[in-house]
């Protein structure tokens, strides 16, 4: 792998992309990578003078379409951006912080926040916010499903945090709670700690990437334990997931981004 920190677009890619970041100081940013004259040019959606200490972003997610994105803070509240505005339309408050995870699902807006608790909070009338899950006491992680958008998994460190699927449309009823691996060869468990999940172009496939240095993938259909593991000679800590068709893309503390093929092992 050869590695540069030159500021210059790979000539392969034509692709008309934007791409939006949320960032630990609070600022929210748009990048247009092919642009031409200056492929990582950025713009910030925000005054960054009217930011404060707790601004910073801990969640991002597109509503139902492309057209909105749910803006997660370290502080109680949501920030409903418009990309065809490009303002806030809707501040949204919310009974905890930080939010770790948002979805929309109907006329609801699902919030996962770092102490377990997912709650629901209607987007159209005045009804009050409600919690519906609590899935432990330390979630990393919430993230919904692109092609059933009633189910929302999470992840978070520990066993009795470790993987579950829930399904908003039976008012957050556990569909799927994950196994940890066999105890190792010393009869020890294994340590878990999901800090990402995704679904992988399915509501039965899931990956997970972990702080310990796997990765992880899941079929509903089949067991509760992973049916494929991954894991790295380094004991790289993974921070974040992502996935596009078969193949899931992670990042780490590290700055490191590896690319699995999350079907063929």
């Amino acid at each position: 792998m050869k590695w540069s920190t030159a500021n210059l677009k790979n000539p392969n890619y034509t692709e008309n992309h934007e791409l939006y970041v949320g960032t630990s100081t609070g600022t929210f940013k748009r990048f247009v990578p092919a642009f031409e004259q200056k492929p990582f040019g950025q713009r910030n959606l925000y005054d960054i003078n009217q930011l404060e200490r707790n601004d910073r972003v801990t969640a991002l997610s597109f509503g139902l379409d492309t057209s909105e994105i749910f803006i997660g803070r370290a502080k109680e509240n949501v920030h409903i951006h418009s990309l065809r505005s490009d303002k806030v339309e809707r501040i949204i408050n919310l009974n905890y912080a930080p939010v770790v995870g948002l979805a929309r699902f109907n006329d609801y807006l699902v919030a996962g926040f770092s102490n377990g608790q997912v709650q629901r909070v209607p987007l159209e009338d005045k009804s009050e916010t409600e919690c519906i899950v609590n899935s432990g006491d330390d979630m990393a992680h919430l993230r919904q499903c692109p092609s059933d958008r009633n189910l929302v998994a999470t992840g978070g460190k520990g066993r009795q945090n470790n993987l579950k699927i829930f399904d908003m449309a039976a008012d957050g009823k556990q569909v799927f709670t994950s196994k940890n691996l066999p105890n190792d060869y010393l009869q020890l468990e294994v340590p878990v700690w999901d800090s990402d999940v995704g679904f992988i172009d399915s509501p039965h496939t899931l990956a997970t990437c972990s702080r310990y240095g796997y990765v992880r993938v899941y079929d509903t259909r089949k067991q509760r334990r992973p049916v494929q593991c991954y894991a790295t000679e380094d004991q790289m800590s993974f921070s974040t997931l992502v996935t596009h068709g078969n193949y899931i893309y992670t990042g780490t503390t590290m700055g490191v981004m590896k690319v699995i093929d999350g079907i063929n092992k």
